[in-house]
């Protein structure tokens, strides 16, 4: 969470001019802004400044906000969809609104979470994210409240899927460890053998939980993700000549250049 360099606010400004009247919203995230969410609070800034200059700024979605872990790769993919996500709910809530207000309903709008819980629709508005899988969720609470079991099995079948819960004691049986199909599970991998690696990891005082712990599939997934964390566009690095092309195509996604070392059968040769 330490700054290392300042927020460079020349840039923000020329990435909202350039967008400004192309989107509906903007998403902001930083690789440790959950250590410290200055740069974001800052990029959050500058943006309403400028989108507001006409009127009403444009909503801004800051990765810290959303989560408390880490994961960088994850946080700001998730950060991009609740913000893509917002002028959807927000139109159908001003809808909703509006149908209630002819109907002169004047009770509280309430919006149901993935969680099956209920928050206001303001809030909603700005985390459009977590009412993902909210049907599913209701769903089981209706169905637990007509039934009126405490155990049972839920099914909910709608137009493009079927969703099942099962109710143990009146409350959700939850999968901590996600789907699962033969060898391929959720993305960060099989959740026992990373509870693993991370005991494994304490005992050389290493101190890592099974949320930091990503098992890529093959080598393919674990370049991509070498090529998002650290290479920038125009950085060089040195290869093997030959070299894996498999990692060639995945890091020219992100601009990089190379610098070619004959090789050997025992590796390179730098002298």
């Amino acid at each position: 969470g330490d700054e290392l360099a300042p927020l460079d606010e020349d840039a923000v400004r020329e990435v909202v001019r350039t967008r400004r009247g192309k989107v509906e919203a903007f998403a902001v995230s930083a690789y440790f802004s959950v250590r410290n969410p200055a740069h974001e609070l800052r990029a959050r800034q500058i943006i309403e400044d400028l989108t507001g200059e006409d009127g009403q700024p444009l909503p801004v979605t800051c990765g810290h906000e959303l989560t408390t872990r880490l994961n960088a790769v994850r946080r700001a993919t998730t950060t991009a969809l609740n913000a893509r996500l917002i002028p959807l709910l927000r139109d159908l809530i001003l809808t909703v609104r509006r149908t209630l207000d002819a109907l002169d309903i004047g009770a509280p709008l309430m919006i149901v979470r993935g969680d099956g819980s209920l928050v206001r629709s303001e809030w909603a508005t700005r985390r459009p994210i977590e009412t993902i899988l909210s049907g599913p969720a209701a769903s089981a609470i209706g169905a637990w409240h007509l039934a009126g079991r405490r155990d049972g099995w839920v099914v909910d079948i709608g137009g493009t899927t079927t969703d099942i819960a099962f109710l143990r004691d009146g409350r959700p049986w939850l999968n901590e460890q996600g789907a699962q199909a033969l060898q391929y599970s959720t993305t960060e991998g099989y959740h026992p053998l990373r509870e693993m690696i991370a005991r494994h990891n304490a005992r050389f005082s290493v101190t890592v939980s099974a949320d930091n712990i990503m098992i890529t599939s093959g080598s393919q997934q674990a370049l991509d993700f070498i090529g998002r964390l650290f290479v920038n566009r125009g950085d060089y690095i040195v290869v093997e000549s030959p070299t894996y092309l498999g990692a060639l195509q995945a890091w020219n996604a992100y601009g990089a250049q190379y610098v070619s070392v004959p090789s050997d059968e025992h590796g390179m040769i730098v002298d």
